[in-house]
């Protein structure tokens, strides 16, 4: 493999965890402002909330059930791929609580 392969490689398991984020995000805004947004009262800005998988994957929301379905596959593919080639988080440039 040469290192211009593996730097590829890198790219492309950030890509896939940057992908999930964003999808994640993309579910979390249809859920604050469909199934949940009855809570935004109880909030103010600046509040700090923490959300993930396990509540998205409690909505009813079709949308958001699409949403959710797409990510495990990309975290599957990128931990695939880092295992097959025996990437480290450092190598990725991943502190240890980034992830």
């Amino acid at each position: 493999m040469t290192q211009e392969y593996r730097k590829h490689l890198l790219a492309t398991i950030n890509n896939l965890y940057e992908a999930e984020q964003l999808l994640f995000t993309s579910a979390l805004n249809l859920v604050w402002e469909g199934e949940l947004s009855h809570l935004k009262e109880a909030y103010e800005k600046g509040d700090v909330m923490e959300f993930n998988m396990k509540l998205l994957r409690s909505v009813n929301d079709p949308n958001v059930k699409n949403l959710v379905a797409l990510m495990t596959p990309l975290l599957d593919a990128a931990e695939s791929i880092k295992n097959l080639n025996g990437i480290t988080d450092e190598e990725l440039g991943w502190e240890e609580d980034d992830q």
